[in-house]
């Protein structure tokens, strides 16, 4: 008799006997809840749906990042201890974006870019240029209608109102380049 070997089906036997095991099985991302941060997962036999699938297991009101996955796609679902009312995302095929939470405040980002949130106010970044909102005022046009108001500008004079500003030509041409880089 081998002792190692002994040894080696001991330990087998009482992990079985003290493990949790978890069920893995194969599902497809159903939808999305990205405010709860749960899903629906569509089961492989194409009927069966499970609900309430945390897509990450948060731990009070730590930061952290969140995986959102991309509908449609194909992931692995676990049962913790073999448990169907305990699913959990094991992986996913496809993500759609990331959220990073931080208490109240929200930062997503995607392969367009990225979305910081606080209360009211919105910066998103993509490759077409910057945004910035705070409720439903933006910084694009609030700074156009500065400069249209500028261009309007006249000063009472003896004569009667002066006409546009020497320099109307620049501020049009500010207020054309913010086109470049500032999105509404």
């Amino acid at each position: 008799m081998n002792l190692e070997f002994e040894a080696q089906k001991a330990l087998i036997r009482v992990s079985e006997k003290f493990a949790r095991p978890s069920v893995l099985t194969e599902a497809t991302i159903f939808s999305v809840d990205e405010t709860k941060f749960i899903c629906v997962v569509l089961m492989g036999d194409g009927v069966t749906k499970i609900g309430n699938v945390p897509l990450k297991v948060l731990i009070g009101s730590q930061a952290s990042i969140i995986e959102i996955p991309k509908v449609g796609t194909d992931c692995l679902l676990k049962f913790k201890d073999n448990n169907t009312q305990r699913p959990q995302l094991e992986s996913v095929h496809e993500i759609d974006k990331y959220k990073w939470v931080i208490d109240k405040s929200g930062l997503n980002f995607d392969i367009n870019g990225f979305v910081l949130s606080v209360d009211k106010t919105n910066l998103t970044i993509t490759k077409d240029g910057v945004k910035l909102v705070n409720d439903s005022s933006g910084l694009k046009k609030t700074l156009q209608d500065l400069i249209d108001a500028i261009n309007a500008l006249t000063v009472p004079t003896g004569t009667g109102p002066s006409g546009l500003p020497i320099n109307a030509t620049t501020f049009t041409n500010i207020k054309k380049d913010l086109d470049k880089y500032l999105i509404d």
